[in-house]
């Protein structure tokens, strides 16, 4: 699916929002604020597309590298002559008002088939941090609008001011950097992630030969800078609640639920026996799928957005922005691009809500009766 953005004339794009899906014309314009986006439906596709891993660290850290047991690391400092920028020259972790040029669907299977690493393949799990560098991009699916449009709807029936709250600020992308400088061999990528939305971007070097990439875990998950010659294989949250197993990873040592613990709260105890349990469960598909781990580090709650697969190259690797690049998403029904996507979700709801009541949304108010008989 090719999905271009285009500004109006000589405006700065604000927000916009890409129509995708059950589209009948033969294309789609959204203007919010003076921007545009138009949307080519996708020939013999319902739905265009549908995130987060915490950081593998082992010993090791306080602002600088932690070494995972696979050899990955997480990279904590990201200031100009830190780490970070002696591996992607360049490197900016923020991403405000990146946008890709192009969308693709990132097919998601419904087997459990397990596409495994090659025999001689050199494996490298990646498990994302909460990471703090957002895209302007925000995934939806139906069930996304559901409480809103049920709550405008009822309002405007009533009579009532059906203002859209705003959406929660957590349901736009997530992005992590993975550079690969591992050259010894074919590489074979393990993306583990257990938040909702997250977008891995590649930096791989010149003589890094990439065997293939599991995306593992996340309810909407995008890939950029990919070789196309890659094969990616797809685990979203909904493949793996089909196939049995949900994403877990140990709650950080200063999670409310161990202090509970600690506190001899059995409520607490049992609820972290049935984590654990999900825990061992999760360690072990991921082990047998793939054979890595699964596990996080001491460092794990740390904000960590890049992570270098290999060793620290001796010259760094040029930083590639995901503005203008091709973007890879598994299934979602609507997109939201723009610094002020909220708006253009309030503006959606709104069109939805309109659409679903086959009139404007003013006209459900019950209407005061006049000129009634009187006695």
């Amino acid at each position: 699916m090719d999905l271009k953005l285009l500004a109006g004339a000589g405006a700065a794009l604000a927000a916009a929002i890409w129509f995708v899906g059950t589209l009948q014309e033969e294309q789609v314009v959204a203007s919010v604020e003076g921007a545009q986006a138009v949307a080519t439906p996708p020939s013999g596709l319902d739905r265009l597309m549908s995130a987060a891993n915490r950081a593998v660290l082992g010993a090791g850290g306080g602002g600088g590298m932690g070494q995972s047991q696979d050899g990955s690391r997480a990279i904590l400092d990201g200031r100009v002559n830190g780490p970070a920028h002696r591996i992607l020259a360049g490197y900016r972790s923020g991403a405000s008002g990146d946008l890709p040029s192009r969308v693709e669907e990132l097919e998601v299977p419904d087997t459990c088939d397990v596409r495994r690493p090659g025999a001689g393949d050199r494996v490298h799990s990646v498990v994302a941090s909460r990471a703090d560098a957002s895209v302007p991009l925000v995934p939806l699916g139906s069930d996304d609008l559901d409480y809103d449009l049920r709550l405008v709807l009822r309002k405007a029936k009533a009579g009532r001011p059906y203002e859209v709250s705003n959406p929660p600020a957590n349901r736009a992308f997530r992005l992590q950097d993975v550079a690969v400088t591992d050259t010894d061999g074919s590489v074979f990528l393990v993306l583990q992630s257990d938040q909702p939305n997250l977008i891995w971007s590649l930096h791989i070097a010149e003589r890094a030969r990439l065997a293939g990439i599991a995306l593992v875990g996340g309810r909407h998950i995008g890939l950029v800078h990919l070789p196309d010659e890659v094969p990616v294989s797809v685990w979203t949250d909904a493949r793996l609640a089909r196939c049995g197993v949900a994403v877990s990873f140990p709650p950080p040592a200063d999670h409310v639920i161990r202090r509970s613990v600690q506190m001899e709260n059995r409520e607490a105890e049992v609820s972290l026996v049935a984590w654990q349990a999900r825990d061992r469960a999760w360690a072990e598909w991921v082990d047998q799928s793939f054979g890595v781990s699964a596990v996080r580090g001491p460092l794990e709650d740390s904000v960590a957005s890049l992570h270098l697969v290999g060793p620290e190259p001796v010259r760094a690797l040029p930083f590639v922005p995901l503005a203008g690049a091709v973007l890879r998403l598994t299934p979602a029904q609507h997109l939201l691009a723009g610094d002020d996507w909220r708006a253009a979700y309030q503006t959606l709801v709104l069109t939805e809500a309109a659409r679903i009541a086959g009139t404007d949304l003013g006209a459900l108010a019950p209407q005061t009766l006049t000129g009634a008989a009187s006695e």
